[in-house]
């Protein structure tokens, strides 16, 4: 079994949260639980449907019962883990115990652990965080990226160029050249395509 409740319009349409549980009835009711709520909702009573859908959307958040017949929560975890480390991973779960708790966190390195029946405002509220935690470190990762990437052109300016003294950024990002040789403009251009272009592995 497998639904998709489509986020409201104008919100955050990229965002994405896969419900896994075996019962229909459990689905059902965080479905009504998180209506409204700024994102996709899926869900799925299979663990090895979850699987087939992460392998071909990108999603951000996953809540998992632990108690399903045939692979329990920890173990597709587990595999989420393995396959999709990005995606943040939360429990849920009718026979709490501390021993589940601790293997889920070492285990499948999850986030939160929530109890049957659940309070759907700490889910909510837990779920929002987490995206906004995912946001920002691809947000980060973008940046040390772009900063990698353009630190790489410098340097092979610098490799190309051992006339210059210094190339280098300034804190807003403009090039700051010291002691440039003649055919300024020139160099400017070839700085330019420099930084415009990935770095070379």
């Amino acid at each position: 079994m497998m639904a998709v409740t489509p986020s409201k319009e104008g919100n955050h349409m990229g965002h994405m949260l896969l419900l896994v549980d075996d019962d229909p009835n459990t689905l059902a009711g965080l479905r009504r639980a998180l209506h409204g709520e700024p994102y996709h909702v899926m869900a799925t009573t299979s663990p090895y449907e979850a699987l087939e859908i992460l392998r071909f959307k990108p999603v951000d958040v996953v809540l998992a019962d632990e108690g399903m017949p045939n692979m329990s929560g920890t173990q597709f975890l587990v595999k989420v883990r393995e396959r999709n480390p990005d995606t943040v991973r939360m429990m849920l779960t009718g026979k709490a115990t501390l021993d589940i708790a601790i293997q889920a966190i070492n285990e499948a390195g999850i986030t939160h652990f929530f109890t049957k029946p659940c309070n759907t405002m700490e889910l909510g509220f837990a779920i929002r965080h987490a995206m906004r935690q995912k946001d920002l470190m691809v947000a980060a990762r973008r940046l040390l990226h772009e900063v990698r990437r353009q630190s790489a052109a410098i340097e092979r300016m610098r490799f190309d160029h051992p006339e210059l003294s210094r190339v280098e950024l300034d804190q807003d990002g403009a090039l700051v050249l010291e002691d440039a040789p003649g055919g300024y403009e020139e160099l400017m251009k070839a700085i330019e395509t420099q930084l415009g272009a990935d770095p070379k592995p």
